[in-house]
């Protein structure tokens, strides 16, 4: 898949049911900077728990997240919001 068609299905998705709009690279910091994730809560709350993972795992690796910031930012998300979503790379 390419990035393009990655971006596409993620922010369709992401960005649909909420009012605060996100963009590829907003969504790419958050995942590298967890603590910011509370200033768009919805959109990363449908991005942890409504996207297939595989599809976060590509995400994460064409914007050159490291999985481990994908699978740290997931963990914090999850204390928050007290749900729990394994990533693709099993975790």
């Amino acid at each position: 898949m390419k990035k393009a068609d990655v971006d596409a299905l993620v922010l369709v998705k992401v960005n649909a049911p909420h009012s605060k709009v996100l963009d590829a690279n907003e969504i790419a910091f958050l995942l590298t900077n967890p603590m910011e994730m509370r200033t768009a809560i919805g959109p990363m709350s449908t991005f942890f728990y409504e996207l297939d993972g595989d599809l976060q795992k590509c995400f994460a690796e064409f914007h050159n997240v490291p999985i481990s910031s994908l699978e740290a930012a997931l963990t914090l998300f999850d204390q928050w919001s007290g749900a729990r979503r394994i990533v693709a790379s099993g975790t």
